[in-house]
């Protein structure tokens, strides 16, 4: 089940038009994270029109702006993160997918996931004036972004929203031929990460490097919608290297004590010619 959440609007207007256009593309689940404005604001209503259902179901929180990525981790399987500001290669934080591109790995991982309880699918807009932060934009899974004139790329919010649905309608009820089967939670999810963070402890690997490298893993995980039994079969492979690893350390320590016994037992000898 996918849910658009707005983070801090500042518009009720811009509310507005948001739960219009989502009744317009049929998705109903509308989370609203630290309003800057009353729900209540006759303009939101004004700008609805028939979709002000969305508004009266909605649900409104409020909380810390750090808590924030904690708290939806804790609500959801997956968070998809907007941009309209683009990194390079070396930038993995803001490189992100066509929203085609994401339509795509839906369209093949899952039958009807606009309504289905499983997974359950946060779709991150706003903030109007400075939109998600670097460090928001870093926990995401996924990261979508709108083609767009260069020289004034970024959209309303509203329109990117609209944009953005109407490529998950079109493929929102086309079947998947592995739906069937039981995607990795997001705990399952974070404890591979764990493992993968202990992996590369033992490969002693730069922080800096280790950091880039948990990141890279994180999104290859999370692009990839993994399902319980491929998690399962990744922890095995981790954990046949740790324990190849660990076999290695051993031998090298017994090597060194030998030699090291080796050299005391030689120097007593020593004294004795």
């Amino acid at each position: 089940m996918l849910t658009v959440v707005f983070v801090e609007p500042e518009s009720p207007g811009n509310l507005g038009a948001c739960a219009r256009v989502m009744a317009n593309f049929g998705f109903s689940q509308l989370l609203v994270l630290n309003p800057k404005f009353q729900v209540s604001d006759k303009e939101i209503a004004e700008r609805a029109k028939h979709g002000f259902s969305v508004i009266e179901n909605a649900n409104i929180v409020k909380i810390d702006e750090e808590k924030i990525l904690p708290y939806l981790k804790e609500k959801f399987d997956y968070i998809v993160g907007t941009t309209a500001k683009l990194g390079n290669d070396f930038n993995i934080i803001r490189s992100p997918l066509s929203v085609e591109e994401f339509a795509t790995i839906l369209k093949r991982r899952f039958r009807n996931f606009k309504d289905a309880p499983k997974p359950m699918i946060a779709l991150l807009i706003g903030r109007e004036g400075d939109g998600l932060t670097n460090d928001e934009l870093g926990q995401c899974d996924f990261l979508l972004t709108i083609p767009a004139n260069p020289s004034y790329p970024t959209l309303n919010v509203s329109h990117a929203l609209g944009i953005i649905l109407y490529e998950l309608f079109k493929i929102s009820n086309e079947a998947s031929s592995s739906s069937h089967l039981t995607l990795a939670t997001h705990k399952e999810k974070e404890f591979l990460m764990k493992r993968f963070s202990q992996l590369l402890d033992e490969l002693n690997f730069d922080p800096e490097k280790k950091k880039t490298q948990e990141l890279l893993f994180n999104r290859i995980v999370s692009r990839s919608f993994f399902k319980k039994r491929e998690v399962f079969i990744i922890h095995g492979f981790i954990s046949k290297v740790l324990d190849s690893l660990e076999k290695n350390n051993s031998k090298r320590k017994t090597k060194s004590t030998i030699e090291k016994n080796q050299k005391i037992l030689l120097k007593r000898s020593n004294k004795f010619f």
